[in-house]
């Protein structure tokens, strides 16, 4: 039996991963489409050019999809941990999840079955949950198949949303709205410790007001949440302003009065506002102590060499601390040009053509320095073709797609 359906978490899935699929160069001609390729205006000419790539990440999206409409309607709701054989669980049902299956997954369909008999040993009920099978194909035995019931209303003000994320921000308040959703996509996936960082002239100027902004996005009425400043005035100064709170406002403390002496049995999530390399050590330390528990670091300025140094020690320091934060959101414009992370999409280079700013590379890892100039030199002056297309996205189409993705969740 289905609750009430909170539209929000599963609009912001749907929309992070648009984020991803916009990048790709769409036709028209559709062959076996399915309600999620529908969702993101994907064709079957598309998919084939990386059937790896889309099965991996529609898989992912079917998955989450699952686990946030359990999360929400089921009182006896368990997400999976990393060890689990199945994704999620219900009650004594174990539910795995899978967007297609077909001729071409036995190995999948082996550790299945494998998973299934030991399921059924602890005592559970084991459930394969599939989006779309392909014809021809049967449920291997031992599972059963189900369908998700969504008893929501139709998504709305999607394309409104799908358009402030899939392309560069006006402003800064757009920059903040997309830095606010990929972070709530970094921590619903797990990460622990993550960095935004709005590279905007003159922006710890506005640390307090962006700082409020964010905290409804990481409060949870059942976890404590420290909002944590370079120093004593800054977080005095904020207490003043924001008067009575339900979440603690404290300072990262100093060398002589370290980070420990600020924290409390109940704290549970750290959101740190505009840390600087004065307080790396402290920031480290307190990483540390937060173990598994979510820490959010807000325009961080770590790595600046005349504090921390560019000898062996810094090395180190790097290695062992600021190589681990994962940045969740990352926005500098250039002359011309910008670099953008807005997860899950990868790091991003947009060049200025024509009075408006065209995606022209992606990449896994930051491109800085050098790597950066290449990039832009051979789009700038034609010398790779190839890295010189500006990429195409969608303009309409993804509100009715998701429609109709709801639509037949429901039926």
């Amino acid at each position: 039996m289905f609750n009430s359906i909170d539209d929000d978490p599963l609009e912001s899935i749907l929309q992070q991963y648009s984020l991803s699929f916009t990048d790709k160069k769409f036709i028209n001609k559709l062959s076996e489409e399915d309600d999620l390729m529908v969702v993101f205006g994907l064709t079957q000419e598309i998919k084939d050019l990386n059937k790896q790539y889309w099965g991996r990440e529609l898989g992912k999206c079917w998955e989450r999809l699952v686990i946030e409409v359990c999360r929400q309607s089921c009182a006896d709701f368990y997400p999976a941990g990393k060890d689990e054989l199945c994704d999620l669980r219900i009650g004594t049902d174990a539910i795995d999840t899978k967007y297609r299956i077909g001729s071409g997954d036995i190995g999948t369909l082996k550790n299945f079955r494998e998973h299934a008999k030991e399921l059924k040993d602890r005592g559970y009920t084991p459930i394969l949950l599939i989006s779309i099978y392909k014809l021809g194909y049967k449920p291997e035995e031992g599972y059963t198949q189900d369908k998700l019931t969504n008893n929501s209303n139709s998504i709305k003000n999607l394309n409104n949303h799908i358009a402030v994320m899939s392309q560069l921000p006006n402003s800064l308040e757009e920059a903040i709205e997309q830095a606010k959703q990929a972070t709530k996509a970094a921590l619903a996936d797990g990460y622990k410790l993550i960095q935004v960082e709005l590279v905007f002239p003159e922006i710890e100027l506005e640390a307090q007001s962006i700082a409020q902004e964010f905290i409804p996005v990481i409060e949870q009425p059942d976890r404590q949440l420290v909002v944590l400043f370079p120093d004593t005035g800054a977080a005095a100064l904020a207490r003043r302003d924001w008067g009575k709170t339900c979440f603690r406002v404290t300072d990262l403390g100093t060398s002589r009065s370290p980070v420990e002496t600020r924290l409390e049995p109940e704290d549970q999530q750290f959101l740190v506002v505009s840390p600087s390399a004065v307080e790396v050590a402290q920031m480290e330390k307190l990483s540390q102590l937060a173990g598994d528990r979510p820490v959010i670091l807000l325009n961080p300025k770590l790595e600046d060499i005349a504090i921390i140094g560019i000898g062996y020690a810094a090395r180190q320091l790097r290695e062992r601390f600021i190589k681990t934060i994962e940045s969740c959101y990352y926005l500098k414009f250039l002359e011309g040009a910008a670099l953008r992370r807005c997860y899950p999409s990868i790091w991003e280079v947009w060049l200025e053509i024509d009075g408006q700013y065209q995606l022209i590379a992606e990449q896994a890892t930051k491109p800085v320095g050098d790597e950066l100039d290449l990039i832009l030199a051979q789009v700038t002056q034609g010398s790779d073709e190839s890295v010189g297309q500006p990429v195409q996205r969608p303009k309409k189409g993804v509100l009715s797609g998701l429609q109709s993705f709801i639509r037949a969740l429901s039926q």
